[in-house]
């Protein structure tokens, strides 16, 4: 499953975790779009972050409220699983 959001207002754990009630699919091949990271307090953004690692996602592509320098956290943490989805992005799947 790869998850496409908006901005997540409703907690990012939240949306995944119904993505997967609502599908009965657990593994997340990856998420795109906003995270709201970057306007969570700093213990939140950590929480969620020790939750995306839980998840072994193959990527994950920020953009819009998730912030510059949450952006730079994510690329230190998720390494070349990181791709940044700003305007123009596509994604390929082979």
């Amino acid at each position: 499953m790869i998850i496409v959001l908006g901005c997540t207002h409703a907690s990012l754990v939240n949306i995944i975790k119904h993505a997967r009630k609502v599908t009965n699919v657990d593994k997340i091949y990856g998420i795109i779009g906003g995270t709201h990271l970057g306007f969570v307090s700093n213990e939140q953004r950590r929480k969620i972050i020790e939750f995306l690692k839980i998840l072994n996602l193959e990527f994950i592509a920020p953009n819009h409220c998730t912030t510059q320098e949450v952006i730079v956290e994510l690329k230190n943490i998720f390494k070349n699983k990181l791709m940044f989805a700003g305007v123009g992005f596509e994604f390929k799947h082979d």
